[in-house]
């Protein structure tokens, strides 16, 4: 499946907060969790400029987000799949974006992570203001937690609420 995203936004005012589905970050390097997360500041600085303070405490508060402020000095290679999710998404975070893209954030882990990083998101968009765009196929993890509800059914976006677009008919029509 591919695609593309096409918008008119300036990346270095406002970058997107994009979290992958699977990270590739090499366990042999020895990054700790706050270095992965400062790596979303590198979003907003100009070439050659370097990471400073600013940069430290939207890391620092980006973590603490997501719930993982104590986590900050562990090497991210030891992290559970539902802590990586989250440090990855403290790295969007700390991109400081706009708009949070996130590809399948809770495919394959556990009920009780899942839970945890759907509420982390749920948290973002109601108390930060942040538009959360997520692509999932695990259509229960929405209840409770969205707003909207976009299909892609032969080449259009139809979208309608959580209830219209879950309802068993709407489904059935879909698959």
């Amino acid at each position: 499946m591919g695609g593309t995203i096409e918008y008119e936004i300036d990346r270095r005012a406002s970058p997107l907060g994009y979290v992958p589905q699977r990270e590739t970050l090499d366990p042999a390097f020895p990054l700790t969790v706050f270095e992965v997360v400062l790596m979303g500041t590198y979003a907003r600085l100009s070439a050659w400029r370097r990471v400073g303070a600013h940069q430290r405490r939207v890391a620092h508060h980006a973590l603490e987000l997501v719930g993982l402020g104590g986590l900050a000095d562990q090497r991210f290679a030891q992290l559970s799949g539902g802590q990586t999710q989250r440090v990855l998404i403290a790295r969007a975070l700390a991109a400081e974006p706009s708009l949070l893209l996130l590809d399948e954030p809770t495919a394959g882990i556990d009920a009780e992570a899942t839970a945890a990083i759907m509420g982390v998101l749920s948290t973002l968009n109601r108390d930060e203001g942040l538009t959360v765009l997520l692509v999932t196929h695990q259509v229960r993890v929405l209840q409770g937690v969205v707003n909207a509800v976009v299909w892609v059914q032969d080449g259009r976006a139809v979208r309608g609420g959580l209830d219209e677009m879950l309802a068993r008919h709407t489904v059935a029509a879909v698959l």
